[in-house]
């Protein structure tokens, strides 16, 4: 929603792409030392201390919900699609679109993680 302030952390590795786009949407960009667990941990701290919601990158049932609309795309793109190619990071883009394709499309397509 436009006009929520929002605090982003990523590991100092993280590409320079993904980091000037969370600029541009107008975020707080915080760098980590470390891996994505030390960014999370940090951003959990982060939350605590200023009494904000911390959202995970992938285990949120919001976040896989959004994920779905990917699924939702798909279905009404390729109804009579068999299988379906998704890429794995943490986890919530598959947990999304596979849930939004078994729910969607009869027979649902096999789902593969790549």
């Amino acid at each position: 929603e436009e006009g929520i302030a929002a605090d982003v952390f990523v590991p100092e590795n993280a590409p320079a792409q993904k980091k000037l786009r969370i600029r541009e949407f107008g975020a707080r960009l915080h760098t980590v030392d470390g891996i994505y667990d030390e960014a999370a941990a940090a951003a959990r701290t982060f939350a605590d201390e200023h009494d904000a919601y911390y959202l995970h990158a992938f285990v949120d049932p919001r976040v896989v919900a959004g994920q779905g609309t990917v699924g939702l795309e798909i279905a009404g793109a390729l109804p009579g699609v068999r299988e379906v190619l998704v890429p794995v990071g943490g986890g919530g883009l598959i947990a999304g679109t596979g849930r939004a394709l078994r729910e969607t499309l009869d027979p649902p397509p096999r789902i593969l993680g790549v």
